[in-house]
């Protein structure tokens, strides 16, 4: 999830009131993936039934 995404979800949750924008900022890590084999990056550029499509595809193709 970029930057900009992160910050834009950021007012609906619990933390908001309690952390600011540049905190939130100072967290943030470009690609932070697990690194667990097979581990897939999905693009922000993909509209949430497209996620959820690649999600459901993975798990038929791998139980």
């Amino acid at each position: 999830m970029s930057h900009q995404e992160t910050l834009r979800g950021r007012p609906g949750k619990p933390i908001a009131g309690h952390v600011t924008a540049e905190e939130v900022a100072s967290w943030y890590r470009p690609r932070d993936v697990l690194g667990a084999r097979g581990e897939q990056v999905l693009g922000e550029e993909l509209a949430e039934e497209q996620m959820l499509e690649c999600i459901l595809a993975d798990l038929a193709r791998h139980g």
